[in-house]
């Protein structure tokens, strides 16, 4: 929800610490965020390749991930 809800395109680990705090777990543990940034850094290379999320890549080359309009 949190990438549908976005008003911008979000990087992996924005995504990975909304997750973390919906979960209510620690986002400032940086090794619990830097696992869940992977995880869902996965997924959402995989939801790319169903069309679910576009990836862009901003100025210094990180992904910025946007979920794609009229999906779901």
């Amino acid at each position: 929800d949190t990438l549908r809800d976005a008003e911008r395109p979000l990087g992996s680990r924005e995504i990975a610490a909304s997750i973390i705090s919906v979960r209510g777990d620690d986002p400032r543990d940086r090794r619990f965020l830097t696992d869940v940034t992977r995880r869902a850094s996965k997924a959402l290379r995989i939801l790319r390749q169903s069309g679910d999320v576009k990836g862009v890549k901003d100025k210094r080359g990180n992904m910025l991930w946007e979920w794609q309009i009229g999906n779901h």
